[in-house]
Formats: C-alpha cells, structure tokens, sequence
C-alpha cells in the first residue's frame, strides 16, 4: 500500500499480522503456551481437576507416543460410513490441537482430548480433524494460502529460525514443499 498507495482503491483486512511476522514460526510456540495455559486453567477448576487429574502428565505421554513415530487411528469414511485407519503424524496432531485451541468451545474438549490420545485412543482426533479439513476446504483456497505463505514468509525463514522458535515445543507441520523442516 505504501509503494502503490496512489493506485491502490481500496484494501480488505482479512486478518490481522504483523508485516515482519514470519509465519508459520510462532505456531508451535502458541501451542505449547496454549496447551500449559489450559492445564494451569484445569488445574484451577475444581471440575476439571477432578475429573483430568494429571493432565501435565497426559500431555507429556501424548508427546512421548509421538517420539516413537506416527500414531494411527481409526475413523468412519464420511461417505461409505467404512472403517478405516489412518495415520496421523506429530506436526497434524500439534497443528489439530491448536486448531482447537482458537475458540472457547474448541478449548473445552482439549482436556478429553489428551486425556483419551495418553491411553492410545486417537479416533475423535482423527474423526474431527478429517471435518475440519473439510470445512476448510469449503473456506479456505489453500493454494492461495500456500502461495502467499510460501512465497511471502516461509522462503525467509532458515533452519535456525525454526530452531529457535521451536525449542522444546511440538512443531507444527510444514505448510511449504522447500521450507526448512519444520514438521
């Protein structure tokens, strides 16, 4: 805007990010903080104390299961109502989580949701991020965001950026097919 600003009409704000914000980096960092401020959280209700009772602890055996590789689930085929199994890596999980970590409703089952992916149970993981995807896909053109990702963010960020900014967090996946390892 300010290099054309006499040919520019008018400008639509879809979202607000800082022009020498280098996303995806802060996305495993926002989850990290995320998930430690819904255990502090948790651990303040009563309820959800009760009820999750080390969820630190599910939290941290989540990760573990992650460390040996890939985990895999199984889900109904929203067409066929089929069982399937499907593998879900550590950057779609981390990147899930945070997704759900946007709004209050999503934050709500996070709780559950590490409880049940501690002791193995992937499947409403997998389930609900198989609909996301497809609500995305209604709304999101992602080679758009690919595009405009890659080209204007990712192709800046080197292998120690990401080092830095994912230190001792999950990593969420790699959105670009040349951007360093991320995921």
């Amino acid at each position: 805007m300010k290099r054309h600003g006499a040919t520019v009409r008018s400008v639509v704000m879809h979202g607000v990010q800082a022009m020498d914000g280098e996303m995806p980096l802060p996305f495993s960092r926002a989850l990290e903080d995320g998930i430690r401020g819904l255990i502090d959280a948790c651990g303040r209700d009563e309820a959800c104390r009760s009820r999750y009772t080390d969820l630190a602890g599910d939290w941290d055996a989540v990760k573990k299961k992650f460390e040996r590789g890939p985990v895999e689930a199984s889900l109904r085929h929203p067409r066929t109502g089929e069982l399937q199994t499907v593998t879900i890596t550590r950057g779609v999980y981390a990147d899930g989580l945070r997704h759900l970590l946007y709004n209050l409703n999503g934050a709500a089952t996070v709780p559950a949701e590490l409880h049940r992916a501690a002791r193995g149970d992937f499947g409403p993981f997998a389930q609900r991020e198989l609909e996301q995807s497809a609500r995305f896909a209604r709304v999101l053109s992602h080679g758009f965001f690919i595009t405009a990702t890659c080209a204007e963010d990712v192709a800046f960020i080197d292998e120690d950026d990401v080092r830095r900014a994912t230190a001792g967090v999950e990593r969420s996946p790699r959105p670009c097919p040349t951007s360093p390892s991320a995921g």
